[in-house]
Formats: structure tokens, C-alpha cells, sequence
């Protein structure tokens, strides 16, 4: 071979290897970009307060070495769980679109979506524009960030045009809603920790108390002593628990509260021994069928309907005399109906109302 030959040989040689050296090199930056990488450590280790921000709505949840608030009230576990776990799959989302005229759809303008803020201290560490609840009707479509059918959140640097995209099982995971984040738990007080309750209603007081071989006793400040009635104590031992609040008051509604003369304080005295402090909780009326409760030593309250609470507000008729079927007979199998006439034993059902 001629050596003018060999030197174009070897000179396409070099420039293959040149080339396939580019290749390699470009490749791997398209590889780097098509996931979010180069973001912050964000985990609790480091992270100790979150802003989330909507179009119309702001919360911040900040952690202190009680755990984590929002305002006063203390943030919903499940919900820090959700959160934290849609955080860990951040770093390494994968591409899905850097069309920015998507973004609306995709919820990650802040108009239709969430601005989330990541702090420690005082710095930034992270700014995310996070799109998993919006969703929107155009014509006879539905169009939606998150369905049931993709579970899919989307992820957008401000001022980017890359949109990531990981797997959430759940939409809203970053709700600017403080509904959404206070825990609803007013209490959790286990059966086997309680030693026994105190009851004082505007108009009477008395304890409930157990019974040497079981079941549970009333005592009245007169000293009376009555059996307990067994489907009661059943209902107020299922509330404790675990106690959920139907929701927590608005604004409105927590400047129109006063608890400075309760419809009922409920002393729950737990055993010496027991993990579970005694709590004292404050009842007061909100409307006919609802109430405003708080544990006397925290600084928030709740509000619950009084269909779940019906036992726990069990006045002292309540807890030992048996309802009164008043309605109409009920007939048995081959007896012609009295009117007027009122079913006993396992007939008679009733649902009274709650006294103080």
C-alpha cells in the first residue's frame, strides 16, 4: 500500500474515533438531561419548614423539635408520609416535555399549579413548581395534571422549560389548603390505659369508674352508686381511641367559640403507670348538631358533629336508665298490632338526644 494511501487511512481512522468520542460525550450529557438532577438535599434531616403557595392560597408547615405545625395545630402524619415520599423521587424524574406551551396542562405554570419552597433555616434550598391536582374542561373533554388511570405529578423549575414527571398515588400532595394538613386526631387514649372519667355538665357532676370483675360504675356526688350501661361505655371507650374531629373551625368560627363556660368538661384520668397523659377535654355548643372540643392544654380546637360523639356526651340519665321505646307497636309473628302498645326487651330501640 502506498504511503499515500496509509496516511488517508489513518486519517479516517482518527476522525471515526474523533466522532465516536462526540457521540459518547453527547449522549451521555442527553442521558444527564432527560432526569432532574443537581437538586439540594431535601429530607428531613435538613428540611424544617415547607411553603407551599396557589394561585389563591398560602401555608407554611414548619418543624420544630415537637414535629411538625401548621400554625398551631400539629400536620396530619399521613399526609407528611404522602408529601415526603413524593419529595425522594425528585432527584432522577424523568423528562416528559420541554414544550413550555404544555405547561398549563401539565399544572406547572402558578397559576394552575404549586409553588413549593424548601427551607432550612432561614436559606432556600429548593424552589419547585409542582402541577398534581390541576384540571380543567375544554368543550366535552376533561383534561387533568393527575387521573387515576396515569398517577403522575409533574415537576418544573421556575423559569425552565423542562418538565419532569415521577408516580404518586395520590393527587395534592402539596395542597396550599390548611384543611388538608391539621391533623383531625383531637386524642387517642387506649382502653387499657384508662383508670377512670369525670364528668361535670353545667347542672350535675358525677365519676364513672370501673367495677371489681368488670364493667363500669356511676357515682353521683350524693354518693349513688349505678351500674353503667354496657352499649355506653362501649361507644365512649370506640371514640377514645382514636377521637377524629369532623374539621377544624374557620376564622369565623374560632373568634365565636368561648370556652369559659363549657357545656361539658370530661376529665379522662388514665393509670400512673400508663404512657398516655389524662387529658380534659371542653365541650361547647357551635349549633344544634355540632360542637366545638379542645383539650384543655393545647392552644387549638375542632369541630365535631355530635352523631359520633353521642355516647361521650352522655349525661347521668343517660348512662343508667334504658331508653324508652315511645313510637308505635311493633308487632310479633302471629300477634295482631296494639296501638299504642311499646316493645320490650331486645324490641326496644330508641335514639334520645343528649342532655347537660
Amino acid at each position: 500500500m502506498k504511503s499515500r494511501q496509509v496516511g488517508i487511512l489513518l486519517a479516517v481512522v482518527v476522525v471515526i474515533g474523533v466522532a465516536g468520542l462526540l457521540i459518547r460525550l453527547l449522549s451521555a450529557d442527553i442521558l444527564d438531561e432527560s432526569e432532574l438532577s443537581g437538586l439540594a438535599q431535601l429530607d428531613e434531616d435538613v428540611i424544617d419548614k415547607v411553603v407551599m403557595r396557589g394561585e389563591d392560597s398560602e401555608i407554611a408547615i414548619v418543624k420544630s423539635e415537637d414535629g411538625w405545625f401548621l400554625d398551631e395545630y400539629p400536620v396530619f402524619d399521613a399526609k407528611l408520609f404522602i408529601m415526603w415520599d413524593a419529595v425522594s423521587k425528585f432527584d432522577g424524574a424523568d423528562l416528559v416535555s420541554t414544550n413550555s406551551e404544555n405547561h398549563w396542562l401539565m399544572g406547572v405554570t402558578p397559576e394552575d399549579g404549586t409553588t413549593v419552597q424548601f427551607f432550612s433555616g432561614d436559606e432556600m434550598r429548593e424552589e419547585l413548581l409542582i402541577g398534581d391536582h390541576f384540571a380543567a374542561s375544554i368543550g366535552m373533554r376533561q383534561l387533568s395534571a393527575w387521573s387515576q388511570s396515569v398517577r403522575m405529578c409533574y415537576i418544573r423549575r421556575p423559569g425552565a422549560d423542562e418538565v419532569y414527571g415521577i408516580t404518586c398515588l395520590f393527587s395534592d400532595n402539596f395542597a396550599p389548603q390548611d384543611n388538608e394538613w391539621k391533623s383531625p386526631i383531637v386524642a387517642q387514649v387506649p382502653t387499657e390505659d384508662i383508670l377512670y372519667f369525670t364528668y361535670e355538665f353545667r347542672d350535675e357532676a358525677f365519676h364513672v369508674r370501673p367495677i371489681e370483675g368488670g364493667g363500669w360504675a356511676v357515682v353521683s356526688e350524693d354518693g349513688t352508686i349505678e351500674a353503667a350501661r354496657d352499649g355506653v361505655m362501649s361507644g365512649i371507650l370506640s371514640v377514645l381511641q382514636r377521637f377524629i374531629a369532623s374539621s377544624v373551625p374557620t376564622d369565623e368560627e374560632k373568634a365565636a367559640m368561648d370556652f369559659g363556660d363549657p357545656f361539658l368538661k370530661l376529665n379522662v384520668i388514665t393509670k400512673p403507670d400508663s404512657e398516655t397523659p389524662s387529658v380534659e377535654f371542653l365541650f361547647t355548643e357551635k349549633d344544634e348538631f355540632t360542637y366545638y372540643v379542645k383539650d384543655a392544654s393545647k392552644p387549638y380546637a375542632y369541630v365535631v358533629e355530635s352523631d359520633p360523639v353521642f355516647d361521650l356526651l352522655s349525661s347521668r340519665e343517660r348512662f343508667t336508665t334504658e331508653p324508652v321505646y315511645e313510637g308505635p307497636a311493633i308487632p310479633q309473628p302471629g300477634t295482631p298490632a296494639t296501638p299504642g302498645a311499646a316493645p320490650s326487651g331486645d324490641d326496644a330501640t330508641a335514639t334520645p338526644t343528649p342532655s347537660g
